[in-house]
Parts: C-alpha cells; structure tokens; sequence
C-alpha cells in the first residue's frame, strides 16, 4: 500500500489530492502487526487501484475522467470496509465535478450521487444522507424531465419521473412532497398519452437502472467535450 501511495503522489504530483488522501487513510489504520488486515485491503484490489490512480492526472486529465478514476478508487474501498474512505472521496468527486459543470443539479453530477448512495447504505448512520443524496437525484431526474416534455417529449420524461420514483422514491418516504409532485406527474402523463407511449414508458420502467443510463448518457457527452477542449488546447 506504501508502494501505491508513493505511485499515486508520482503521478497525480500533489500529496493533497483526494486519491493521495484516501490511501493515507487506510495506511494510517494499519499497523505493523496486522498483516492480514493489509492484505485484505491491499492485495485484492491492487491492480484495480493502480489504474485507477494513473488515469487521474491532475491538471493534464479532464475533470470527468479525473471524476471516474475517483469513483473507481471509492468503489474499491467500499468493497474492503473502508466505506468511510469511500464516501469522502465521492464527496470530493462531487464538489470537483460541480464546480466544473457549474450547476449542482446538472444530469452530468448523477454517477457520483448514484454511487454515494449506494455507499451511504452501507452505514445506518448515514440514513438521513441517504434521503439528502436521494433528494438531490430526484431534483436532477425532475429538471431534466421538464425540459425534455418541454421539448414535447412527454413519454421519454414520464419514464425519466418513474423510473426515479422506483429507484429513489422509497428513501423519501410516501409522504414526501417532492415525491409526490413527481408521483402526480407521472400519474397525469400516463393518462394523457396514447396506448403505444404507455406501453413505452411500461416496458422501459421494467429495467432497474433508468436513472443510470441517463447519467451515462451524459458522462458520454462531457467527455466527448473534455477530449475535444483538450485537443484544442494542445493545438494551440
């Protein structure tokens, strides 16, 4: 592990930087009479750490890839009980891509919302993050609704409002207003669109991951942007 942090300060040149910190935290757990514990975090994963780090490459890496890579890092703690580590990282992730994408309710912030609560599940603790993260997916699912039935795309934003309600809804609770304005929509929108859209929105809501490909649709594009921004700035 002392090797993966002296990897990971090589190539991201900044001990501060929030793969770096994460690392340190684990190591600063371990002693030297806990060999089992170190190889338990360490060794399966270090292959997987190891990519991960590298392609973070601070100011030379687009923020979107530098945001996966930090994913890719939380993942692997939450796997080896360092939830703890885990979620602080996708913290971090999630003010780095925020202050990038300049829109905290921007459909490209969802992955890391996604994961973090997937993380903050894992800590009974946490339950009431756990509704704040829900809250703030089903805020970003219900803006970009709106705008795709504002562009006349009512089925594509009923399946949207849905499949949120069934992925996120429950955290919230029944009695939750946002929950229910959405619960609304959705139910006006089912009644309103012709046999053919319902089926649609039926058969689309059967995949458990519609707020999931939504958000990759979007990392596509900004790293479709960020590659390009790179580019340019390597012409130049």
């Amino acid at each position: 592990l002392q090797e993966e942090m002296r990897l990971a300060e090589d190539i991201l040149g900044s001990q501060s930087h929030p793969c770096v910190v994460a690392l340190g935290s684990i190591l600063d757990e371990l002693t030297d009479d806990s060999p089992e514990r170190l190889l338990e975090l360490a060794w399966p994963e270090r292959q997987a750490l190891r990519a991960s780090v590298a392609s973070a490459r601070a100011e030379e890496t687009p923020i979107p890839e530098q945001c996966w890579a930090m994913r890719n890092v939380a993942y692997t703690f939450a796997r080896t009980n360092a939830e703890g580590q885990a979620k602080k990282l996708l913290q971090d992730a999630i003010e780095l891509k925020k202050s990038w994408l300049g829109d905290p309710f921007h459909p490209g912030m969802l992955p890391e919302y996604q994961q973090l609560v997937e993380v903050l599940y894992m800590n009974q603790d946490w339950a009431n993050e756990v509704e704040d993260a829900c809250r703030t997916i089903v805020h970003i699912v219900g803006n970009e609704a709106n705008r795709l039935e504002s562009g006349g795309d009512t089925t594509r934003a009923t399946i949207l409002r849905r499949g949120c309600l069934q992925e996120y809804g429950m955290a919230m609770g029944k009695e939750d207003k946002d929950v229910n304005i959405m619960l609304e929509l959705v139910m006006q929108a089912m009644q309103e669109l012709d046999p053919d859209q319902r089926a649609r929105v039926e058969e689309a809501c059967q995949e458990p991951d519609v707020v999931k490909i939504l958000g990759e649709e979007y990392a596509k594009d900004q790293e479709i942007a960020s590659r390009k921004s790179k580019a340019k700035r390597s012409i130049q």
